[in-house]
């Protein structure tokens, strides 16, 4: 994270008018009191995530003692200057993947559930895995994605130190949901195949709705980590911006998240779905050679 400085004459805050920094917009002024010689306002558009900054200290009125001109340094965040910093190639994709990402996910999703649940034929167990699945990518879509857009947008965290946990903490939930629902649903697609007798009394609806239940508690319960790393940052000086960002206590903590999240939400996932969906295409391979084998050629 970037550290603000010191700087006691106007000549070196004027110096330092143009810096890059991240994820943040500002807009310094500079107005002069009785006399003359203040410097103007200044504003520059850059590239990608690049913006005007003056960097000062607390205390960001210099007077000058051998003349009768007093500076006084004002250091505003602008969010109508957001959009001006984002060049126009990147806005346009990048709002129209938000705006893709909300209609098509809140509809289809949404539709999904709708259709199954209202449909008394349709509640398959495929069909019952599949809704929880739409349910966790409907709340994704819903509670995650606008507010990510505005962020974007905007340069900054203005939502509070709430939904700045909240945020990330449902996107972790739908995301170790949907992991745990696709790798259960490859189990349940292997034991119905493999073993269709015991399939009989293990896949059934109250089964399914069992292990739903089961994986949307464990769902919770794993994303709780990102509560507590998750911290709403006070940055500036004058004017205040925020920043919503993942700190850990210590570096070690992050590095064991890290590698928590890559076994339970990558690792044991993957391995489970390429172990079951391999001994359904082995076994569906011998039934094909099977057949092949009995045929009687003419």
């Amino acid at each position: 994270m970037d550290s603000f400085h010191d700087f006691s004459t106007p000549s070196t805050l004027r110096s330092l008018t143009e810096v890059t920094w991240s994820t943040h917009a500002w807009l310094p002024s500079a107005t002069s009191g009785s006399g003359g010689g203040g410097g103007d306002g200044a504003s520059s558009q850059n590239t990608t995530w690049t913006t005007a900054l003056s960097m000062a200290a607390d205390n960001v009125t210099h007077a000058r003692t051998n003349g009768s001109d007093d500076y006084d340094y004002t250091y505003d965040y602008e969010t109508s200057v957001s959009l001006d910093s984002l060049p126009l190639g990147e806005v346009i994709p990048v709002s129209l993947v938000y705006g893709f990402t909300l209609i098509f996910g809140l509809t289809g999703n949404a539709l999904v559930i709708i259709v199954v649940l209202r449909n008394e034929r349709l509640r398959s167990i495929t069909n019952i895995f599949l809704t929880s699945l739409a349910s966790a990518d409907l709340v994704l879509v819903v509670f995650c994605v606008p507010i990510k857009c505005v962020a974007f947008f905007s340069f900054t965290w203005a939502f509070g130190e709430f939904l700045c946990k909240a945020v990330h903490y449902i996107q972790a939930v739908s995301m170790v949901c949907s992991v745990m629902t696709l790798t259960v649903m490859s189990v349940e697609r292997n034991v119905a195949i493999l073993f269709p007798l015991r399939a009989k009394y293990l896949c059934t609806r109250g089964h399914a709705q069992i292990v739903i239940a089961v994986i949307w508690v464990l769902s919770l319960a794993m994303a709780t980590p990102v509560l507590v790393g998750q911290k709403h940052k006070e940055v500036g000086q004058v004017r205040k911006a925020y920043w919503c960002v993942r700190e850990w206590m210590r570096p070690e903590v992050g590095m064991a998240f890290d590698v928590y999240m890559f076994v339970f939400l990558f690792l044991l996932p993957v391995s489970i779905m390429a172990a079951a969906y391999t001994g359904i295409a082995r076994a569906l391979w011998r039934g094909s050679a099977l057949r092949r084998s009995m045929t009687v050629p003419s």
